[in-house]
């Protein structure tokens, strides 16, 4: 548990010794001839210390350093908030990363790891409901060639082949058609 003068110090280290930029993503960084307030930096919000003979670093990447960024931002100075500010701002603007995302498509939260070769991500609800729609079509005798990107069934009818698309979302857009029409 980090104590409120941890993150005091932490402040004012950073203040002083600190650089918050973004070029490719978010980062948090301090440098410092001393190894030790580097490595206390390190016990207390993660990162990396990186030694060297001269000036060592301490730095801290993407959410992470957003977290810290949003911990110590109160504490800051208004030149510093406002850098620290615009910083996160372009952060926000970014994509989120396949690997961070917490949510799947339809707003579930992610709760399966699957090992299919490599570890994939599942939605327990959107999976049983896939499952749901899969049973009542193959039993019915249609046969599922795809998926749209909303994880619906794409159906293929028959020995023709021939595509009728997803007609659940097909369903929503014809509604949202209607519902502007009579706005």
């Amino acid at each position: 548990m980090i104590t409120p003068i941890e993150i005091g110090w932490a402040a004012g280290f950073i203040e002083g010794e600190g650089c918050v930029g973004f070029a490719t993503g978010l980062r948090l960084s301090a440098a410092q001839k001393q190894l030790f307030p580097l490595y206390k930096l390190k016990n207390i919000f993660g990162g990396k210390v990186h030694p060297n003979c001269k000036i060592s670093t301490w730095d801290i990447h993407g959410a992470n350093a957003a977290q810290v960024i949003m911990t110590i931002f109160a504490l800051m100075s208004p030149r510093r908030q406002a850098s620290m500010g615009a910083a996160l701002g372009r952060w926000k603007l970014q994509s989120v990363a396949n690997k961070d995302k917490q949510c799947c498509p339809r707003g579930h939260r992610y709760d399966k790891l699957k090992m299919d070769g490599k570890s994939k991500r599942y939605c327990s609800i959107c999976e049983s409901d896939q499952k749901k729609i899969r049973y009542r079509l193959t039993h019915v005798g249609y046969k599922i060639n795809h998926i749209c990107k909303r994880g619906h069934p794409l159906i293929i009818v028959g020995k023709t082949h021939k595509r009728n698309g997803c007609r659940i979302c097909q369903a929503i857009l014809r509604k949202n058609q209607k519902a502007k029409r009579g706005l």
